[in-house]
């Protein structure tokens, strides 16, 4: 429950070795300290922390709720009033008082003293109070049916304070609240000071619940008082000393409350009351009382209400009771909730005026016009969405389609109205909303067609103040482009709109007969520059560009070049096989023009095919493996040869990459020489390749593929002055790695080989982890030993750039092979490097069952070790699943008992909890929980616990093979579970 777990009172030694201040005992001794010390700054310690100290050296927990009755007072045996009772000594009863008089001083604020002070505590204080301040000769059981005006001020004050903390204490229990986390590491053998604590928590608040009737009934007799009432101050409360025989407390130095102020605190507590039971109407009688006499209070001593909660709380009666709002000035939405109940009356008016206040916001505006559009009423909902569209424009947030369409055949009257409403708000409002404003008119203008006369009307309004000279002009001559366009008759009109009509098409069609048939339709009406650049999109290589230009104007060089740049669009959409006719209708078109231009073309087709090889792991009709095999070499050959005409270095990777992944090695091993760094790149992981799994032989190839890589990562630091001539450094890129890092990171991610992947990954995770420098997140892979066990200056080397070449070469890995053990391994790693502890669970997981074929054999230690499991307990216990994180303690070679403890102390746990217990084989972890439920009083949980230590495999006489069996089976349930639960 929420207050049973909030208030965990820590040891008093811990706290007065904690505080740096004054001892309780020195109060105890010099009455006169007390008040001096509160009324200091900040005093420490605090007033909350030496009731807690008073109260804990009085012994009040083990003392509480004996001799309590209904009504908050202690049956009376034979000691005296003033006197302490039998088996209480002066020190005791010296303590409570101090602490009494420590709530007095804190005007008996119970929202400050509930914050601190535990239930059993907090019971024990306000009984303590009820006692000194009840008279002797008084039968407690007269309160039911007798008048409270006729008690002592000091006995209605203790008996209206203890029964508001009873409501208080029911209510506050019934709200979800976050529990308070235990900061000790328990031990078995050793009790949790708390636990006793928490048990008297909840048996006190089981109490508090019994007796609620009965405090609600006090607290309606005190609502009824007519007097003011005298509250007890830290005056009030007399100190006693050694020789002290009795105590007589002085109640009229108190502060007297004034009775509205009492009234008004009582009633707002029992219509919390009434409104926790569902009795709306009494509770909202109580918070219209409440409100009233709250306008009455002056300088409030005793009232603690917060004015916002009470007009929520008289807001939600008024709506589940249906009842107007009675108010001087309702808000603007009362005013429309009530404007909804009439049928939407006015609603137009009220709109109108939230345009220039601003206070009901976009989404409650648009709700009301979605209700107005099932009225079909249509003069209303264009008026509604009139006043939303300003809105809207004015907040930056408009979608203007919609509502064009909205005014096609609208009157000339009602597109008066969108200028009338903009009138209302531009003179008023900032200036970016009058320049969101003046654009929606602008726009208005241009849109709507002269005969409706919109812009002229804008000419006319108080809205042409607005804008400037060149604005205006600008206005105007949308008016006089619209009646120029209205002069063109119908012949050519229609004849625009055909070539429109053709032009879209043109845009839209991927295959090539249907475009030849456009352009033939389009031959005439546009020129061949026109036609080759009716996308801004449209884009090729500069050489390629240069090839088109140098062609004779006609038909074929406009179809062959729109083939291409539609091929382009093909490729980014991945849709290989439409680029791949594309281009050999563009390479058909151009053959017999131009040689080089066709050369060009091909290598584009070449590259479409490999990438179609790539993606969908698939050949074209017409081709093989040997067939793009030999393309690609001859590709590769005439860059070798430096000849006139080289392809670009986007198609050299793309064939790099192709012929690593058919493991064409040993081609690639012997390209020296070249001055592509695709090449060079590729050359360097093929020789490595070769070699593998070879871990002596592959070092020197190793070693060359790891300089290459801290090259690409390197970056040169440049000396700058800044404006103010000061220089400043900047670091770049370093212009020494065979390629870029994009272009790096683009090669990376068209490797589909196993063994050049697994090697790209062990020598970019060992660059990381050295970078990194962290060996409780460091990422595994394969082949981790043939890389250099350290760096010479990692100062030059960039840091983030290899994170996120890590992360992306491991998502295409994983990608490519799902199945693949070590790199899910890999992959749970870095999410666990990156602190993305969920993703490491899921990849943990994942990786387990891959290797382990669903669990049905032992997981193999390259996949969880004792390293591993030690990330799956910090990974469980960031994800609030601490039962799961205890679980996996006794995985590890030496049980971690403190963490398992810890775990299973934790009260807001996010797992199964005790439906783990059956995985538990360790009877150490399953002893102490039978122990700590049995504390707890959870019955059911030891109950479980009791079950999982009973079963006869686990008994620790049985064989070692019976044991480790019972293990096993145990630990292949558990592994299952916590996949369904993070896959």
């Amino acid at each position: 429950m929420a207050d049973t777990e909030r208030s965990e009172t820590p040891d008093i030694t811990a706290v007065a070795h904690a505080s740096t201040g004054k001892s309780w005992f020195e109060f105890l001794l010099d009455e006169a300290l007390l008040e001096k010390h509160l009324l200091g700054d900040n005093p420490d310690p605090s007033g909350t922390q030496l009731i807690l100290q008073f109260l804990q050296h009085a012994e009040a927990v083990p003392n509480v709720g004996k001799d309590q009755t209904s009504n908050g007072t202690e049956g009376k045996g034979d000691e005296k009033q003033g006197e302490p009772k039998s088996g209480e000594n002066k020190k005791t009863k010296a303590l409570k008082l101090l602490a009494l008089k420590i709530a007095a001083f804190l005007k008996w604020d119970l929202d400050v003293l509930d914050k601190s002070i535990p239930l059993s505590m907090m019971s024990a204080l306000l009984t303590e109070l009820v006692k000194i301040a009840f008279p002797q000769d008084l039968d407690p059981e007269t309160l039911k049916d007798g008048d409270l005006s006729l008690l002592p001020d000091e006995t209605v004050f203790a008996l209206m304070l203890y029964h508001r903390w009873c409501v208080k204490t029911a209510i506050k229990d019934s709200f979800p609240s976050r529990p308070t986390k235990t900061l000790n590491v328990p031990v078995p053998g050793v009790v949790d000071p708390t636990l006793g604590l928490n048990g008297a928590n909840k048996s006190m608040l089981e109490s508090v619940k019994s007796q609620l009737t009965g405090s609600a009934l006090i607290l309606e007799k005190c609502s009824n008082l007519t007097k003011s009432l005298m509250m007890p101050s830290i005056d009030s409360i007399a100190g006693l000393h050694e020789n002290t025989e009795t105590i007589t407390h002085q109640w009229d130095k108190g502060q007297l409350i004034p009775n509205e102020e009492l009234i008004c605190q009582i009633c707002y507590d029992l219509g919390c009351y009434h409104f926790f039971h569902e009795n709306y109407q009494q509770a909202h009688a109580m918070f219209t009382k409440s409100s009233s006499l709250l306008q009455k209070v002056v300088n409030p001593h005793f009232l603690r209400l917060d004015r916002s909660r009470l007009s929520g709380y008289c807001s939600a009666c008024n709506a589940l009771l249906n009842m107007e709002v009675k108010s001087d000035a309702p808000s603007l939405q009362e005013r429309v909730e009530q404007c909804r109940k009439n049928n939407f009356k006015g609603i137009v008016e009220l709109l109108r005026e939230d345009n220039q206040k601003s206070e009901l916001s976009v989404h409650y505006r648009v709700s009301v016009e979605e209700e107005i559009r099932k009225l079909n009423n249509l003069p209303l909902l264009f008026q509604v969405c009139t006043c939303n569209i300003i809105r809207q424009v004015l907040e930056g947030k408009a979608i203007l389609s919609p509502y064009l369409d909205m005014l096609e055949g609208e009157s000339e009257s009602n597109l008066q109205l969108i200028l009338e409403m903009s009138s209302e708000v531009i003179k008023k409002c900032s200036f970016p909303k009058k320049t969101n404003l003046k654009c929606f008119l602008s726009h208005l203008c241009q849109s709507l067609p002269a005969s409706t006369n919109f812009t002229s009307g804008l000419l006319k309004s108080d809205l042409r103040q607005q804008f400037d000279q060149r604005e205006v002009e600008e206005l105007q001559s949308y008016q006089h482009e619209d009646q120029d366009f209205m002069k063109l008759g119908p012949a050519p009109h229609t004849e625009l709109n055909d070539t429109s009509s053709l032009e879209r098409q043109v845009l839209i069609t991927y295959e090539p007969k249907k475009l030849k048939e456009l352009l033939v339709k389009l031959q005439g009406k546009l020129t061949r520059q026109q036609l080759m650049v009716l996308s801004d999109k449209w884009k090729v290589s500069r050489d390629i560009q240069r090839g088109f230009d140098s062609l004779v104007s006609c038909l074929d060089q406009v179809y062959g070049y729109i083939c291409l740049v539609k091929a382009k669009q093909c490729t980014q959409m991945k849709m290989f096989q439409s680029a791949h006719d594309l281009l050999l209708a563009s390479d058909a078109s151009v053959k017999d023009l131009s040689y080089k231009l066709s050369k060009l073309i091909r290598w584009e087709i070449l590259q479409v095919d490999i990438q179609l090889f790539q993606q969908a792991d698939g050949f074209l009709e017409s081709s093989t493996v040997q067939d793009i095999m030999k393309r690609t070499k001859t590709c590769i050959t005439s860059l070798r040869l430096d000849s006139d005409m080289s392809p670009s270095s986007d198609i050299v990777g793309h064939c790099v990459a192709f012929l690593l992944n058919i493991k064409d090695w040993d081609y690639l091993g012997n390209l020296d020489n070249t001055n592509s760094g695709y090449i060079e790149f590729g050359r360097l992981l093929s020789l490595l390749c070769k070699e593998l799994p070879n871990m002596k032989e592959s070092r020197k190839a190793a070693r060359e593929v790891w300089e290459a890589v801290l090259q690409i990562f390197t970056t040169t630091e440049q000396q700058k002055r800044s404006s103010s001539g000061a220089p400043s450094s900047m670091k770049r890129e370093s212009n020494l790695g065979l390629i870029s890092r994009a272009h790096f990171v683009q090669f990376i991610q068209r490797i589909k080989d196993p063994v050049v992947l697994s090697a790209l990954v062990s020598c970019v995770t060992k660059l990381y982890n050295l970078l990194k420098n962290d060996l409780t997140s460091e990422i595994s892979s394969d082949y981790v030993t043939m890389w250099p066990t350290a760096l010479g200056s990692s100062s030059q080397l960039n840091l983030p750039a290899v994170s996120d070449a890590v992360t992306t070469l491991m998502q295409h890995a994983v990608f490519v092979n799902p199945t693949q053990p070590s790199w899910l391994k890999t992959q749970a790693d870095l999410h666990f490097a990156h602190a993305q502890y969920s993703g490491a669970m899921h990849c943990y997981m994942e990786a387990a069952l891959v290797a382990s074929d669903y669990f049905s054999r032992p997981v193999p230690k390259t996949i969880l070790d004792d390293q591993v499991y030690k990330r799956l307990i910090k990974s469980c216990n960031y994800l609030q699943c601490y039962t799961q994180a205890a679980v996996l303690c006794q995985v590890l070679e030496e049980v971690d008992y403190v963490t398992a403890f810890r775990s299973f102390q934790e009260k807001h746990c996010q797992d199964a909890m005790d439906a783990y217990y059956d995985c538990i084989w360790d009877v150490t972890i399953l002893e102490f929980l039978i122990n700590l439920h049995a504390k707890k009083g959870e019955l059911e949980k030891k109950q479980r616990a009791l079950h999982a230590i009973g079963q006869l495999e686990l008994n620790s006489s049985n064989s070692e093979d019976i044991l480790v069996l019972a293990k096993q089976k145990r630990m292949q349930k558990f592994l299952r579970t916590l996949a369904k639960h993070y896959l």
